[in-house]
C-alpha cells in the first residue's frame, strides 16, 4: 500500500470543500479563481502536514520573538478628548437616558 503523503494523485482538498469555503466567505468566484484557491489551500495544508511530521521535542519553547528590550514611554494626553465632546448626550438623538448608552440603528440586516 502506498503512503498517502507520497501519492501525487491524492487530493488535499475537494472541489466541494472549496465551494463551501467560498460560499461561507461570501465570495463570488469564477472557476479559475476557485482552482487558484484550491491550489493555495492545498499548498497550505501540505505545509502543515510537513510541519506535523517534524520532531520539535528538542526545540526550546520561545515566548518572545526577540530578546531585545524596547524602550517604553509614559502615556500622556496630548490633545483634548474630542470624542467626548462629539458624543454629548444632550444633543444626540441616539442617547438613551434610561440606560445611559447610545442606541444606534442596526447596520447589518438579519433574516
Amino acid at each position: 500500500m502506498q503512503d498517502d503523503a507520497n501519492n501525487p494523485e491524492k487530493k488535499v482538498i475537494s472541489d466541494e470543500e472549496i465551494k463551501k469555503i467560498a460560499q461561507l466567505s461570501m465570495l463570488n468566484l469564477n472557476q479559475d479563481e476557485l482552482e487558484m484557491l484550491k491550489t493555495d489551500f492545498g499548498n497550505t495544508l501540505k505545509l502543515f502536514e510537513t510541519l506535523e511530521k517534524k520532531d520539535v521535542d528538542s526545540v526550546e519553547v520561545s515566548y518572545e520573538s526577540s530578546k531585545i528590550s524596547q524602550p517604553r514611554r509614559n502615556d500622556e494626553v496630548l490633545h483634548d478628548n474630542k470624542t467626548q465632546k462629539q458624543q454629548n448626550a444632550d444633543t444626540s438623538p441616539y442617547f438613551n437616558k434610561k440606560t445611559g448608552y447610545f442606541d444606534v440603528p442596526p447596520v447589518i440586516e438579519t433574516e
